[in-house]
C-alpha cells in the first residue's frame, strides 16, 4: 500500500515551504491504536506542522535523508517528500473492516515475524519502485490491521528487508489510559503492557 504523496502536491494544496526531515525516535508507539515498535537505526521522518489537524494512521520513515518534506494529508500516514524514490517503511494502521476489506493477492519473496507469528512478505511494483508488504490484524479495543510497506530500489532490497524485518519484529501491542472530556471517567485502549514511557508518535 503506497500511502504517500509527490511534494509538489503537498506543497500546492498546503501552501507551504519545504522543510528537513528529523531523525527518527527509537522508539514509535500510537496511544490511539495500541501499537509501539523500535524505527530503524539512521532512520528519518517529515515532521506534522504546529498547526496540523488530521487522523493518526500512521507515518513514513526513510531508509536514507530525505531531501526535503513537504506538507502533510489529513491521515497522519499521508506525507509529502521529495525524491519520490527515496528508500522508506510506510506504515498504516487503522481499524478492520470486513465490509470494506478484500484480501489482496500476494507474490510471497519470504516471511517475518510480527506479534510473534511468521507471516509473508508480498513483493510488488510501484513507480518503478520494488515494494515489499507485511500485514497482520491484532487485538485492541476495536479490532485493527497493520500494514508495514518497504519501497525501495532493486540495488537496496536485501539490506532494506532486513530493516524491514527487524522492525516488524520489534512491534508489541500495548495499552494507554484514557479519561473523558469532563475527568469523571477513565479508559484503556489497546491491551498489554503499557506503551513505553519513552516512546514518540510522530
Amino acid at each position: 500500500m503506497i500511502i504517500s504523496v509527490t511534494l509538489a502536491t503537498m506543497l500546492l494544496l498546503q501552501d507551504r515551504a519545504p522543510v528537513q526531515p528529523k531523525s527518527a525516535p527509537t522508539i514509535y508507539s500510537t496511544p490511539n491504536y495500541g501499537l509501539t515498535f523500535h524505527t530503524p537505526p539512521g532512520s528519518s521522518y517529515c515532521p506534522l506542522p504546529p498547526d496540523w489537524v488530521g487522523s493518526d494512521h500512521g507515518t513514513v520513515l526513510f531508509l536514507v535523508a530525505s531531501a526535503l518534506c513537504g506538507g502533510i494529508g489529513f491521515p497522519s500516514s499521508s506525507r509529502g517528500f521529495s525524491p519520490s524514490d527515496a528508500p522508506r517503511i510506510e506504515i498504516f494502521y487503522g481499524y478492520w473492516d470486513d465490509d470494506e476489506e478484500t484480501k489482496p493477492s500476494c507474490s510471497v519473496i519470504g516471511h517475518a515475524m510480527l506479534l510473534a507469528r511468521r507471516r509473508s512478505l508480498c513483493k510488488g511494483t510501484s513507480d518503478g519502485m520494488i515494494t515489499i508488504t507485511l500485514r497482520a490484524r491484532y487485538e485492541a479495543d476495536v479490532p485493527p490491521q497493520m500494514i508495514f510497506t518497504l519501497v525501495t530500489a532493486t540495488n537496496r532490497m536485501k539490506q532494506d528487508i532486513r530493516s524491514l524485518k527487524i522492525l516488524a519484529n520489534s512491534v508489541r501491542t500495548c495499552s494507554s489510559q484514557w479519561s473523558s472530556g469532563d475527568g469523571k471517567s477513565k479508559f484503556v485502549i489497546g491491551i498489554g503492557r503499557a506503551c513505553p514511557a519513552d516512546s514518540k508518535w510522530f
